[in-house]
């Protein structure tokens, strides 16, 4: 097996470009990117740190395997569209990422993309003392409208074509301001650091299994268990990632067929998962929904086929039932709010002052705390100040009620505390 190595500026030339030795690609059976921002960050300042960033698993075939593009401009929508970067299968040689698809991603956004439409920029005066598990060079994907100085995009740091003393005084110039003599220190330190671990010819170690004179030397079956065992470090895959790259071996167009299920399934707001269809095919072929790799390990389990057009409509049954219940709640939650309270009007307020008012100047002082207690919810004093909030009971909006008599002021107790003369409905 060969171990060759290259710079981590030079890396990001090979992804989608058949020029260079055939080009890096994704297989089929590789799931989405699931790296967040703060990932990538911490990549790319482990690259600063001389941290170790691990090796990729690289297979160099001429087999017509199914493969599509690394993704330059990232978006999250992309995750459920992975079709869009479908490449079409041919015989020409190619290496297929088998591990490090991650990392790989992450560096071809920061160093040739962007990430939700904002590109990578690195804070040049950073890269103080931090805690073993702090980034130590802040990393930012920021909008060129937004960016200020100490922040430069990286990209341009990278692929400078001056020499590392001419970029940072270059750098220096463009600050935007007069820069001490330690900032200028700090910006030629970094600069010459980025050109360290970018431009290194040890930046980044793969090894490569080449099948192109063989192609009977690694099948297909062979390289989809290098995959799994290769993967089970790093972000770690799920069970249906390891299933489904199992069935995508032995099933064409697997992931395509998949994906348009899922784009209908969830066309109306759902949100069912490759998870979700994968348990439903095992229960189907009768071997119980819990997920156990050796389910896909025997024989002919891959091979039978749940064709999608029986399962699709027992899942579109689920879904209708689901949009049913979910068009009953907002029809109740649009009558809850129909049945909204009334303000009181001023001639209504005025009334409830006055009753207030002949309660506490003619009551004993037992009947007139009862009575306030029975509305104010909360007294709240601050200086000369006291803040009273209470509640008056009114008739809800679009509600029947039936008016009764209420006992006058003299006739005090009730669970309610004492009522006022006023009828109310109830």
């Amino acid at each position: 097996m060969k171990v060759p190595k290259n710079s981590l500026r030079k890396i990001v030339r090979f992804l989608n470009n058949p020029d260079e030795d055939g080009g890096f690609w994704l297989p089929n059976i590789q799931r989405p990117f699931v790296w967040s921002e703060e990932q990538i960050y911490r990549l790319f300042d482990s690259i600063l740190c001389e941290y170790p960033i691990g090796t990729l698993l690289i297979w160099k075939t001429r087999g017509k395997i199914r493969r599509r593009k690394l993704i330059d401009n990232y978006r999250q929508e992309y995750r459920q569209r992975l079709s869009d970067f479908y490449v079409p299968e041919d015989d020409t040689k190619k290496c297929l990422v088998l591990d490090g698809q991650q990392r790989l991603q992450s560096l071809y956004i920061g160093l040739c993309g962007s990430y939700e439409g904002k590109e990578l920029y690195l804070d040049i005066l950073s890269g103080g003392a931090s805690a073993p598990d702090d980034i130590k060079y802040k990393f930012d994907f920021l909008n060129s409208a937004e960016a200020r100085f100490p922040y430069l995009k990286f990209k341009e740091i990278v692929f400078s074509n001056d020499d590392p003393v001419t970029a940072a005084e270059t750098i220096i110039e463009n600050a935007g301001r007069q820069l001490s003599t330690d900032e200028r220190k700090k910006v030629s330190r970094h600069v010459g650091l980025v050109f360290k671990t970018f431009h290194s010819e040890e930046g980044i170690v793969y090894q490569e299994i080449d099948s192109t004179d063989n192609k009977d030397l690694y099948t297909e079956d062979d390289v989809v268990e290098v995959f799994i065992r290769a993967n089970s470090g790093g972000t770690r895959l799920g069970k249906s990632d390891i299933l489904f790259a199992l069935l995508s071996s032995s099933w064409d167009y697997a992931d395509k067929e998949m994906e348009l299920l899922l784009e209908d399934l969830n066309q109306h707001g759902f949100a069912f998962t490759r998870d979700f269809v994968l348990k439903t095919c095992l229960t189907l072929l009768d071997h119980g929904a819990r997920y156990e790799v050796l389910k896909f390990r025997k024989p002919g389990v891959r091979e039978q086929k749940v064709a999608l057009d029986d399962l699709s409509p027992r899942i579109t049954q689920l879904r209708q039932r689901l949009q049913q219940l979910q068009s009953t709640r907002s029809e109740l939650e649009g009558s809850l709010s129909d049945k909204r309270v009334e303000l009181a009007d001023m001639e209504t307020v005025t009334c409830y002052v006055s009753d207030l008012r002949n309660l506490l100047e003619e009551s004993p002082f037992p009947e007139r705390r009862s009575f306030i207690k029975s509305f104010v919810k909360d007294v709240e004093v601050t200086g000369n100040q006291v803040l009273l909030t209470y509640t008056i009971p009114m008739q809800p909006h679009k509600t029947k009620g039936e008016l009764i008599n209420v006992p006058l002021i003299g006739h005090y107790g009730g669970e309610g505390g004492t009522r006022t003369p006023m009828p109310f409905g109830t």
